[in-house]
């Protein structure tokens, strides 16, 4: 019998459309409050790109050309005495409006992550629901040809990764989109010279993060599928201890561990490392982007202009930062959900026929089993033509 992660793939579903379609459906149900989140997820990723512009404006506005002319600028007064005094009025005016976009921004943000979470929540009890329920009414040849470890890990594990990455993958998605396509447009219609220069790390960008992903992906499967065999092994070796001392087998159940625990442990870091290579290289990239707009900013003249496109830059290439991860995390729950629904179209048991027992008051005091067939699995005989006649009191045991 193979033993639980070898018999099935812990990281890329074989179907992924016909996955997201069923989970699509389950979600239904909860579209109004998916749809509050999609458009609060945009809410906060617009205002995070109108804070900075405001604050070039603000900037461009107070800071003169020449910074020893301050009449020009409307933050000052001068008094006919050349007194110099602060419009602090004027200041903390533009100073709320600026603390408005971050409040509303964070508040978006923090709501639609607090409703995402209730939604993958309340998704994955249903989950647990679904499953006990459909275990009660599965055959034994379920629970003979299915390792134990790997019914449980659908049942724990693969619903814990939908609980915990689904929110993630909603705002995420939500807010890379929309802060994405603001950020781009922000920066045209703001200064579109530091805009070219800014779009022309794009594809560099996007080359560095794909090759990585790429390949810190590759790994991660192993890692996803060494520690699934690892956790079989764990259930089966707790599970069979005693046949193991009986057997004297404990050197190579320690062999076989050691063995596929190394292999995770060498995968892990491998993966880990990799994909911690996409935040230090895409900062090279957008240092590079940096001294250009700081260039041509100086030539401009116009020092909020530089600093509101050093913070659209970082925001432009937020979302290419995130893609190795989300991709990670989008087919990792993808393939729980194909292993979840694997287990609840599974075959259900046939029910009794209405003459059956079904109360100890009509057990007679022995029992008859007249030319017997029995199987798991069809076209696989287990017994055939067992016949037997057991008296009351006496204990008879079928081994084999």
């Amino acid at each position: 019998m193979p033993g639980p992660g070898r018999s099935r793939n812990f990281e890329k579903p074989k179907d992924a459309k016909k996955v997201l379609r069923r989970m699509l459906k389950d979600f239904k149900a909860e579209k109004v409050l998916i749809l509050f989140v999609l458009l609060a997820t945009a809410v906060s990723s617009v205002l995070s790109v109108l804070s900075p512009i405001f604050l070039g404006n603000f900037l461009n506005e107070i800071i003169p050309k020449d910074s020893m002319d301050l009449s020009t600028s409307p933050l000052f007064e001068i008094s006919v005495t050349f007194d110099l005094t602060i419009k602090w009025g004027y200041f903390f005016s533009k100073f709320g409006v600026l603390m408005a976009y971050y409040i509303i921004s964070a508040l978006f943000s923090w709501l639609a992550e607090f409703i995402a979470v209730g939604i993958s929540a309340k998704y994955a009890y249903l989950f647990r629901d679904r499953i006990i329920k459909k275990l009660d009414k599965l055959p034994l040849s379920y629970f003979d040809r299915v390792p134990y470890g790997n019914t449980l890990s659908v049942g724990t594990n693969d619903v814990d990764n939908i609980s915990r990455n689904l929110q993630s993958i909603v705002t995420q998605i939500s807010s890379g989109i929309t802060l994405f396509f603001a950020t781009l447009i922000g920066m045209f219609i703001y200064e579109w010279r530091l805009a070219f220069i800014a779009l022309a790390v794009l594809p560099v960008t996007l080359i560095a993060v794909m090759n990585i992903s790429k390949a810190s992906q590759k790994q991660f499967k192993i890692y996803r599928n060494e520690l699934g065999i690892l956790n079989g092994k764990i259930e089966e070796n707790y599970a069979g201890f005693a046949v193991i001392k009986l057997f004297n087998k404990q050197e190579d159940v320690e062999k076989e561990f050691d063995e596929v625990n190394v292999k995770m442990a060498k995968s892990d870091k491998q993966s880990q490392f990799l994909s911690g290579l996409v935040w230090p290289v895409t900062i090279f990239i957008n240092n590079v982007a940096y001294v250009g707009i700081a260039v041509v900013g100086g030539v401009i003249g116009k020092l909020g202009t530089m600093i509101t496109f050093f913070t659209l830059l970082n925001l432009f290439t937020r979302p290419f930062q995130q893609v190795g991860q989300i991709v990670n995390v989008i087919q990792s729950v993808l393939a729980a959900g194909e292993r979840i629904y694997s287990l609840l179209d599974e075959e259900e048991e046939v029910p009794d026929k209405e003459s059956a027992i079904s109360d100890q008051e009509q057990i007679r005091g022995e029992f008859y089993f007249d030319d017997v067939y029995f199987s798991y699995i069809k076209n696989k005989p287990l017994i055939e033509n067992f016949t037997l006649h057991v008296n009351a009191g006496e204990t008879i045991a079928n081994v084999g």
